[in-house]
C-alpha cells in the first residue's frame, strides 16, 4: 500500500474511532528568549512545544472539520473576531470608533473596559493524558505531566481557546463586546454607553 494510503487510512480510522495516539500527546518544550528582555528571567522566554509531524497533520484536519461546525452553525459568537476567516482587527478598531463616535455625537456617557489575558493558552483544559520534556541545547528535563493549557506549537489551539472562551457573558443593549487576537487571543473589550444624566452601569464579569 503506498505511504499517502496508509496514512489516510491511519487518519481515518482515527477520526472513525475518536483516538488521538498517545504518543502524538508528547511535546518536547523548547523556549525562546523575547528581544529586549533580560536573559536571567524565566518570563523572557516564551515556551514553544515541538509536537509530532503526524499530530500536527491530524490536528489540521481536526481544526478543519471542526471550524465548518462551530462557525457554520453559529456556535462562536458574532462579537469573536480572533482567529477567523473574514474578521480582521482593523475592523474591530472600526467597530469600537464607531461606536464611541456614536455616544458623543449623542452626547452620551461611554465607558470602554480592556482586559488583557495573560497566558492565555496555558488557560485551557484539554484532552487528558498529554505529557512534555524541557529541552535546553542537549539536555532533556524528565518527563512531566500537562495538567492544562494547549500545546503553543498547535494549529487547533487558536479554536480551542476561542471554544473555551465562547461563553463570556455578552453585554446588554447597550453595550457592545468586541474580541480580537493576534497571535495569541489576548484581550476583550467591553464598551458602554449610558445616559446623560444617568449613572453609568458597568458589567463585572
Amino acid at each position: 500500500m503506498p505511504l499517502l494510503s496508509l496514512l489516510v487510512a491511519i487518519l481515518n480510522a482515527c477520526l472513525k474511532n475518536c483516538y488521538f495516539p498517545p504518543a502524538w500527546k508528547e511535546a518536547e518544550v523548547i523556549s525562546i528568549h523575547k528581544p529586549g528582555k533580560p536573559r536571567d528571567f524565566p518570563a523572557s522566554y516564551r515556551l514553544i512545544s515541538v509536537l509530532s509531524g503526524l499530530g500536527k497533520l491530524f490536528d489540521k484536519i481536526l481544526k478543519t472539520r471542526l471550524s465548518d461546525h462551530l462557525l457554520g452553525k453559529g456556535l462562536i459568537i458574532d462579537e469573536q473576531f480572533g482567529f477567523r476567516p473574514a474578521h480582521s482587527c482593523p475592523q474591530q478598531v472600526l467597530r469600537l470608533v464607531e461606536y464611541v463616535s456614536e455616544g458623543l455625537e449623542t452626547e452620551r456617557s461611554t465607558v470602554a473596559i480592556f482586559f488583557d489575558v495573560a497566558k492565555a493558552f496555558n488557560r485551557v483544559w484539554h484532552a487528558a493524558n498529554r505529557h512534555f520534556t524541557f529541552r535546553h541545547e542537549r539536555t532533556h528535563s524528565t518527563r512531566r505531566l500537562i495538567r492544562a493549557g494547549v500545546p503553543q506549537g498547535s494549529t487547533l489551539s487558536s479554536l480551542l481557546y476561542s471554544a473555551y472562551t465562547n461563553d463570556i457573558p455578552r453585554p446588554s443593549s447597550s453595550g457592545v463586546n468586541s474580541r480580537y487576537s493576534r497571535t495569541i487571543p489576548r484581550s476583550f473589550t467591553e464598551v458602554g454607553i449610558g445616559a446623560p444624566d444617568s449613572p453609568l452601569s458597568l458589567q463585572s464579569h
